[in-house]
């Protein structure tokens, strides 16, 4: 038969109705699969299969149209047909012409919406463009059940693959707070990627019933929302550390060559233990550790000490201690000596185990830059340097390493180092935060935009504009941050301040009872409500408070102990009774991170918290005629001062240390220089100890009684007040709503 003559058998037969009913019916298919493979937790690389299938049914259904027709409602065999058999179209032609131009629309659109995502991908200034191709976020695991074992087991996977594939040479992992953000968020994975700059992430479920387990892991690329790869594992429960090593594995093995270069499967390590009973303990104490909170720090600390119990060779359980130690440092929970000493003991018992240990590096690093503070004894920076050859996208070292470069002079360096912690973390809050510390309040706008439920990204900006003299712009930020978190007393606290600063007294009080509700006895609050009263009803019942919240230990907060501190003292040193002020400071010590208490008279200036809380001793000395005693403690004051870093001789205490030396005119210029720096007399850190709120004290109280008689001080202080004028009415008009701050 010839082919123009095959062509023409081929239409009489309807063998094209047939290959168009085929082709739209095959599509479906496809398309019912791509959808209920993954919700029946059937693997989706058996999709291929059908493809398969697909492929191989076309000839044959081609084949059966040549010899079979429909007629009547019954299949009937054809012959070879006359040319006198019609070739025009029927209305069920017409019917699959259109089905077939539906599917082909459909195929078209997605073509082309993928197309665009490319264009956005490679445009100059998209987000997308900034994506490394060798990089990869493990989002959390689903955990099917509700049951609660199995929600932590979900997430104690995903922060177990982070770990082992962060030990892949070249492949940028994201870390774990930045990729529990999507923890119960369904977003599309393409706009992950955009997100977080990655080309890959790897997802998947965990299933557990009585002693078995069903893990499915998806490896996704990014940029076009295929994958990579996707298994599932059906294994006996105790077989999870394999499955691990077995999926960390499978995701190196998987990325193309485009993403990785070459494929260090090998290179993805254990967890470090094959002792269950220890993983588990390891892993609700990283559940407890994510909380974060003062009760469940101490249970994290439990479980990964019980860890250790089950299995001393278990070293991420002692990194998991480290990592809880260090967030009760930052609420206060324990001692600043006893941390010092944490992160000497633990990571000497990790190095002994592993010596290559990049977060026991850090650790010793940052008590070496503790205890030498603020340069270190050499030692810091070359634990930082060694710690970062291992571990270079590791957060919390580049964090830590970032903070030592900012006290040494170094604040470019500090800024590139930060720049890479958000590469790799570009979502955690406290990253972004410290960032905008630095002077960069882009990052602290990015923290806003990220995550605009959190409080941070209005707070920082709020600190950072108060810290300018711009009062009237840090109240609407901590506004916004108030009504963000109202449960959080530190916000109303600061709104309070500002209003006092201002000297807007009846304003403040609201603010302040506002505090008083969220947390009745946080320092902040009772520290708010002392300055209040200050400002109301004078030194001396202020005075009477402060002596009380330093003889309760009330925490360092915020701005706390510097309210605390210096109403106490000057109340102690007007109603001359100094040994009042020395007693309550000595219960004072008392507080976690203050040292702990002692003979403070014996005490040398051996570290940041020594300088800070010697130094407000120093009058309430000499006021009782221990001059010997005070003169011994202001040359170490001076020494410790001098030896430090310029950002750190940029503090405000140079002014204080030149009073206490006598150094009037010293005094004098320092004062002038604080308050014309735009930094508001601040180092640019961490730090929020806003100096505004020490100035307002010092002032006309008994410190400054040598400077009072200086004509330079009336012009110092007639500058700042007009300052302080120009605010009052900017918020006065903010307050009345006759104008609204400009929030960039």
């Amino acid at each position: 038969m010839r082919l123009g003559n095959l062509f023409v058998q081929a239409r009489r037969r309807r063998v094209f109705r047939t290959a168009g009913l085929y082709i739209v019916g095959a599509w479906l298919l496809l398309q019912i699969a791509d959808l209920a493979f993954p919700a029946l937790s059937i693997p989706e690389e058996s999709i291929r299969f059908v493809w398969i299938a697909v492929i191989l049914g076309f000839p044959i259904a081609i084949a059966f149209g040549w010899r079979y027709d429909i007629e009547g409602g019954r299949v009937v065999r054809t012959g070879d047909l006359d040319d006198s058999a019609p070739l025009s179209l029927q209305r069920p032609d017409y019917l699959i012409l259109g089905a077939l131009g539906i599917v082909a629309m459909v195929i078209v659109a997605g073509s082309l919406s993928e197309i665009s995502d490319t264009q956005k991908a490679v445009a100059p200034g998209s987000p997308i463009a900034q994506i490394d191709s060798a990089s990869i976020a493990v989002l959390p695991f689903v955990a099917v059940t509700a049951n609660s074992d199995d929600e932590y087991l979900a997430d104690g996977i995903s922060e177990v693959l982070i770990h082992q594939l962060s030990n892949v040479p070249d492949l940028k992992v994201v870390a774990r707070t930045t990729s529990f953000m999507f923890k119960g968020q369904n977003i599309d994975v393409r706009e992950i990627g955009r997100q977080l700059g990655v080309a890959a992430v790897l997802t998947g479920s965990v299933q557990r019933a009585e002693d078995r387990l069903r893990i499915t892991a998806r490896l996704i690329d990014t940029r076009s929302g295929t994958h990579y790869w996707s298994e599932e594992f059906n294994r006996q429960d105790a077989d999870i550390f394999a499955i691990q090593d077995e999926i960390a594995g499978r995701t190196v093995e998987k990325l193309p060559a485009a993403l990785l270069a070459q494929n260090p499967a090998s290179s993805v390590g254990g967890i470090g233990t094959d002792n269950r009973e220890a993983y588990e303990e390891y892993l609700k104490g990283l559940e407890q550790l994510r909380i974060g909170s003062v009760d469940s720090l101490p249970r994290a600390l439990d479980h990964f000490e019980r860890a250790i119990e089950l299995d001393d060779g278990f070293n991420l359980a002692r990194v998991g201690l480290l990592h809880a130690y260090g967030a009760q440092g930052l609420i206060f929970q324990i001692n600043y000596a006893e941390l010092q000493v944490r992160y000497q003991t633990i990571p000497r018992d990790i190095l002994q185990r592993d010596p290559e240990s990049a977060q026991a590096k850090t650790a010793l690093a940052v008590a070496d830059f503790s205890l030498h503070f603020p340069t270190g004894s050499g030692e810091a920076e070359r634990l930082w340097n060694e710690a970062l050859e291992t571990a270079p996208n590791d957060p919390w070292i580049l964090t830590t390493y970032a903070y030592y470069l900012e006290w040494n002079d170094r604040p470019q360096e500090a800024i590139k180092i930060f720049e890479r912690a958000l590469e790799v973390d570009p979502l955690e809050p406290r990253v972004l935060a410290n960032a905008a510390r630095l002077g960069d309040l882009s990052h602290a706008q990015t923290l806003r935009e990220k995550v605009p439920e959190n409080a941070a990204g209005w707070a920082v900006a709020g600190e950072a504009y108060f810290r300018r003299g711009d009062l009237a712009r840090s109240l609407e930020y901590f506004r916004i941050a108030e009504e963000k978190s109202p449960q959080d007393p530190e916000f109303p606290a600061f709104i309070a301040m500002i209003y006092l600063t201002a000297g807007l007294p009846d304003e403040a009080e609201a603010a302040v009872r506002r505090a008083e509700a969220a947390g009745p006895t946080a320092p902040v609050s009772v520290a708010a409500r002392i300055g209040l009263t200050y400002r109301q009803e004078g030194l001396i019942p202020a005075g009477e408070m402060a002596l009380a919240a330093l003889r309760n230990a009330l925490p360092g907060r915020q701005f706390a102990l510097t309210v605390i501190y210096n109403l106490a003292l000057q109340y102690a040193l007007h109603t001359d009774e100094p040994e009042r002020f020395m007693e309550a400071f000595a219960m004072s010590l008392e507080v976690p991170g203050m040292g702990g208490a002692g003979n403070f008279r014996r005490r040398s200036v051996a570290s940041t918290i020594d300088y800070v809380s010697l130094n407000q001793l120093l009058p309430a000395l000499h006021a009782a005629g221990e001059t010997d005693t005070a003169e011994r403690i202001l040359s170490e004051l001076n020494a410790f001062f001098d030896n430090a870093s310029d950002t750190f001789r940029h503090h405000e205490t140079r002014y204080q240390l030149q009073l206490f030396s006598g150094d009037v005119e010293g005094a004098l210029d320092t004062l002038e220089e604080l308050i014309d720096d735009g930094r508001g007399g601040l180092i640019p850190s961490w730090s929020t100890n806003l100096s505004e709120l020490r100035w307002w004290l010092e002032f006309d109280g008994i410190l400054a009684e040598p400077l009072k008689n200086n004509p330079r001080y009336s012009e110092i202080l007639d500058k700042r007040q007009a300052h302080i004028d120009r605010e009052r009415q900017a918020i006065l008009a903010i307050i009345n709503n006759e104008s609204e701050a400009t929030l960039p």
